[in-house]
Parts: structure tokens; C-alpha cells; sequence
């Protein structure tokens, strides 16, 4: 379930984020907890700037922190891990397109 890229790591978030309220709950926490361990070595392998990174990893810290709130609803936590995944995507769209990546 490692997302390879920040750029897969969003969408990553957010398919399990759905999946968060239903039978496969505590394998989606899991897998959730693992892909926000990695941002930020996901975020070391772009090119984003100091400022850019230090975001990916706060989103990644909040978000862990959220995952692991005893008091938090399953869509309470949803909620915030999509808005941080949102969030991963402007700062993923910033990054230069990739050599050879056609353009839209």
C-alpha cells in the first residue's frame, strides 16, 4: 500500500479514508498510519521547497495525531484526513510536471 510517490500519496488517503467507517476499519487506520509515517520521505524525494516540506510533514503529524485520537469519530477523522489529502494535492499541482509527462 505505499504510495511510491507524494503525488500518489492523496489519493492514497483518501480511498482509505472511505473505508474508514466500514468492516475494514482497523486495516484502513493501519494503512493510513503507515502512508502518513512516509510524507515525509515521500515529500525528501520531490522538489519542494523547506516551507513546502515542513507543511507535508505537519499535515502528516496532525494527521496522526488525528488517526489516533480515542475521542474522534471514524467521519470526524475522514473528514480531516480528506481536507489534509486536498491539501496534498496543492502542494503535489506546485511541484514541476515530471520529464516526458504530457501536458493536460
Amino acid at each position: 500500500h505505499h504510495p511510491g510517490t507524494l503525488a500518489g500519496a492523496g489519493p492514497a488517503i483518501r480511498s482509505r479514508t472511505e473505508r474508514l467507517a466500514g468492516t475494514e476499519a482497523a486495516a484502513a487506520r493501519n494503512e493510513l498510519a503507515d502512508i502518513l509515517r512516509w510524507l515525509p520521505q515521500l515529500a525528501a524525494d520531490t522538489e519542494l521547497n523547506r516551507a513546502a516540506w515542513d507543511e507535508v510533514a505537519a499535515l502528516a503529524a496532525r494527521g496522526s495525531a488525528r488517526l489516533g485520537d480515542p475521542g474522534a469519530t471514524a467521519a470526524e477523522v475522514a473528514a480531516d484526513l480528506a481536507a489534509a489529502a486536498d491539501r496534498l494535492a496543492a502542494i503535489v499541482a506546485t511541484l514541476p510536471a515530471a520529464p516526458g509527462a504530457e501536458e493536460p
